[in-house]
């Protein structure tokens, strides 16, 4: 049993080192920023870290650990964070996204919170639903990107690209 267990693990981590690199692909050509795993130290990735302290509160402010999102964009409305996910939300998942979403939203007053799955399978909907009627989450797409998360704001393009845009 642990050995099939482990497999399945195994393929699901895959595929969603998969699912991440496209997103990645997806998000850099909308003007996004990855600003977790080896990015968190980049400028944006320190730009956009929020703390467990940043929730407020008395049990919160000793905290010292980072909280991330996986991308950023960056709007006049304000910044956009996106989580990839794979394909459930289980408890455990569900009270670590209300933390993370609190800390964000905290920090980052006018921001809005995404998580994007990879095949999010049907019987963990209602569990995403209740984040996002609880106003954790602004939104989320079931499976892969869906840009209509981006209807109605206006991206601010990253400052390198201006650069590229000459040289054409």
């Amino acid at each position: 049993m642990e050995k099939d267990t482990n497999t399945a693990f195994k393929k699901e981590a895959y595929q969603g080192k998969i699912h991440e690199y496209n997103l990645d692909n997806i998000l850099e050509k909308l003007g996004g920023h990855h600003i977790d795993g080896k990015q968190r130290s980049s400028e944006m990735g320190k730009k956009y870290t929020a703390h467990w302290r940043d929730i407020g509160g008395d049990l919160w402010v000793n905290l010292e650990s980072s909280i991330h999102f996986d991308y950023v964009i960056e709007t006049k409305q304000g910044p956009i964070f996106i989580d990839s996910k794979s394909t459930s939300m289980t408890g455990k998942c569900k009270a670590k996204a209300a933390i993370q979403c609190s800390a964000f939203k905290k920090k980052f007053p006018n921001c809005k919170t995404y998580y994007v799955y990879h095949g999010l399978q049907d019987k963990f909907i209602t569990e995403i639903e209740s984040l996002v009627s609880a106003g954790f989450l602004d939104g989320y797409c079931k499976d892969g990107f869906d840009d209509d998360i981006l209807k109605e704001v206006n991206i601010i393009p990253p400052k390198f690209n201006k650069f590229f845009d000459l040289i054409k």
